[in-house]
């Protein structure tokens, strides 16, 4: 990435998506737990790309806005960005929230999230759908143009 230009949000999202569209996709498989036990899941393995970036858009954001507070910010970003994806995919993790988050306030819901696994469960597309969500979030209040393309 061009640090002397300034980059909008969406060629920081284009640049991303270029990016990805470049690398291979592994199967991965995790197990989830439910109210009908333990049960098997196939993810595709999210690249180091994806992470690198999910982390640079918790350091950015925690310093220009949460002054410099990653542990919230990431508990943040997984309540307003994560959750949403992991509920409409998953009718499970929905029960779950709907029984476990629906009682607490905005921010004992952001407590939660230490204890949530969120990011750790989201695939490819969902990830990369989890970054834009961020940029889009985000954009008018932080200054992305330092990000670095893995």
């Amino acid at each position: 990435m061009d640090n002397g230009a300034a980059k909008t949000k969406e060629d920081l999202i284009a640049s991303y998506q270029l990016a990805e569209a470049k690398r291979q996709k592994n199967g991965v498989v995790y197990w989830a737990h439910s109210e009908k036990g333990m049960h098997c899941k196939e993810l595709s393995i999210r690249t180091i790309s994806q992470n690198d970036m999910k982390e640079q858009q918790v350091h950015m954001i925690a310093k220009q806005i949460y002054g410099g507070d990653e542990n919230w910010t990431r508990n943040e970003l997984k309540y307003r960005c994560g959750i949403p994806i992991l509920c409409r995919d998953d009718a499970d993790f929905l029960a779950f929230c709907e029984v476990a988050l629906k009682h607490l306030t905005h921010e004992q819901r952001i407590q939660a999230m230490e204890y949530v696994p969120v990011t750790s469960q989201l695939g490819v597309k969902q990830m990369s759908e989890y970054i834009e969500k961020v940029f889009m979030m985000y954009a008018e209040r932080v200054d992305f143009g330092e990000l670095e393309a893995a």
